[in-house]
């Protein structure tokens, strides 16, 4: 059961023959009253990280807030939970975190400056779990992507001239 979701529960089959010690049969019916339990063993997961306010980039507001949208209700999510990802000379500061519902949260960042990207991640001791406490795992997640994708083409368009040049490729062949 440590990988099922859903409800269990224990039925009789039909044509049972359980009987007590003593040799007297159960009865061949269902109880009217039946135990079912509803397990959940698939942890929540983060489904967005976006701008909320202001929706476009680049800007120079000094509070930027960011909607993060979780796969199912949450519960123990405070400013603790979230860190800020600053680069270049970017400069801001967690401020407050709104509820909207238990499965989305504004959470805002103030004293917005410089120049550069700002991003939301997650504390890596982030303590938010889902409404039966299967816990969120620690990860970074940011909205901001410039530096990756600038760093993806770059790689890309280096390893096509290295192996223009005839390099021996470390995968093992001659190009």
């Amino acid at each position: 059961l440590a990988s099922f979701n859903g409800t269990v529960g224990l039925n009789l089959a039909a044509g049972q023959n359980i009987a007590d010690l003593g040799g007297n049969p159960i009865p061949t019916v269902e109880p009217a009253a039946d135990e079912t339990y509803v397990l959940d063993n698939t942890t929540a997961a983060v489904t967005s990280i976006l701008r909320q306010n202001p929706l476009t980039s680049p800007t120079n507001a000094t509070s930027v807030t960011f909607r993060v949208t979780f796969s199912e209700n949450v519960q123990n999510v405070t400013l603790a939970d979230f860190n800020v990802a600053l680069g270049g000379t970017a400069t801001g500061a967690l401020n407050a975190i709104v509820p909207i519902n238990t499965s989305t949260y504004d959470v805002t960042v103030t004293g917005v400056g410089g120049t550069g990207t700002l991003g939301l991640g997650f504390s890596a001791i982030n303590d938010i779990q889902d409404l039966i406490g299967n816990v969120i795992p620690a990860f970074r997640a940011t909205e901001s992507w410039a530096n990756n994708i600038i760093g993806s083409a770059l790689a890309c368009v280096l390893w096509g001239y290295f192996l223009y040049q005839g390099v021996i490729d470390p995968l093992g062949g001659i190009w």
